[in-house]
Parts: structure tokens; sequence; C-alpha cells
């Protein structure tokens, strides 16, 4: 199980968990999305995944 974070620097810094995903790939695909659409959107979120605790 992978946990999916967000990176908010551009409000407080924080790191929050936003999802799970079930494999790796999953998860490597979710943040390549997630990030394809905060760029398109303008926003400084970026987003990263770990393995669930």
């Amino acid at each position: 199980m992978y946990e999916i974070l967000c990176h908010r620097p551009d409000e407080d810094g924080s790191h929050n968990v936003v999802g799970t995903e079930q494999g790796q790939f999953l998860a490597d695909l979710r943040i390549r999305q997630e990030n394809s659409q905060a760029e398109r959107d303008g926003v400084a979120y970026r987003y990263y995944y770990r393995t669930a605790r």
C-alpha cells in the first residue's frame, strides 16, 4: 500500500496524505497525473508517494 502525499509550499508547507494506492505502478501513475494537473492549473503543489506505515 502506498500513500499519496501533496506538498503545498505556497500555503503552510505541509505534506498532506490525499489518498492511497495498492501498488507502486498505480501510485506512480497517480502522482504523474496529479503533478500534470497542478502544472496546468499553475499551482505549486507537488505530489509524491511513500510506503504506507
